[in-house]
């Protein structure tokens, strides 16, 4: 029975047999688990990679947005430059025509500003001209603000602004500017008076295109400054609102 005494003799362990399977199963649980743990940390650190690489494109996407945003403003102002005005007007046609809603252009012209520079040089005239913009720049970040020539600025009001609402705006704005006493050099006691000339014209829905529009505001303005009378009978020159 050699058999039988091999099977049964003390080399032979049936529990110690039973237990190597489960050893095994401990064994692939615990591998997995060092794989499964070793996948997250790499993942983790590769997501937080990714995650800097993203913000430093989102850095460089918005400082270009910024460098774009300034190389389109006048330096002294703060206004949009002038190259810019037909394709802002044009896109703002289309939105009005849209929505069919109106809105207003004001052109703004100081009143005898050469007499400025003449007497305190250009450089004096810019710092006042700064002042003038910062009085005139629109509250209502929907308008857009343009610096259209030396001393010239341009108004084109958000949609739903009509010729009585421009007219208020533009004689805001000359009253405004009139009572300013502006600051001729900092920190000395000589300021200066200065007034503003407007016209107003509102788009015709049907009719203007960008060129039309600014012809009828630029005439607006002409006649602004030419003599004429008031409603209430007064002889002006320049000072005035005029709306075309």
């Amino acid at each position: 029975m050699p058999l039988v005494s091999n099977v049964f003799s003390p080399a032979f362990d049936p529990i110690d047999t039973l237990d190597k399977p489960i050893t095994l199963f401990w064994l692939f649980l615990l591998l997995l688990l060092v794989s499964s743990f070793a996948f997250l940390a790499g993942w983790w650190v590769s997501s937080k990679k990714n995650q800097r690489i993203i913000q430093k494109q989102k850095e460089a996407i918005q400082q270009l947005y910024t460098q774009v945003e300034l190389s389109s403003r006048d330096r002294l102002t703060g206004a949009m430059t002038q190259d810019q005005i037909l394709p802002l007007l044009e896109e703002r046609i289309l939105q009005a025509r849209k929505k069919n809603q109106v809105f207003v252009l004001i052109f703004i012209d100081l009143d005898d500003f050469k007499r400025i520079n003449d007497r305190y040089t250009h450089p004096i005239g810019s710092v006042i001209l700064g002042q003038v913009a910062r009085i005139i720049i629109p509250r209502s970040p929907n308008d857009l603000f343009f610096r259209y020539g030396g001393d010239e600025f341009l108004v084109v009001s958000s949609l739903g602004q009509d010729l009585h609402a421009g007219m208020g705006f533009a004689e805001r704005l000359r009253r405004d500017v009139a009572e300013t006493e502006f600051i001729i050099q900092q920190g000395s006691s000589p300021v200066e008076k200065l007034t503003i000339s407007c016209g107003v014209t509102e788009v015709d829905l049907q009719k203007d295109d960008p060129q039309t529009l600014l012809n009828r505001v630029a005439e607006a303005l002409r006649l602004a400054k030419q003599p004429h009378n008031l409603s209430d009978g007064t002889r002006v020159d320049k000072n005035t609102v005029f709306a075309l």
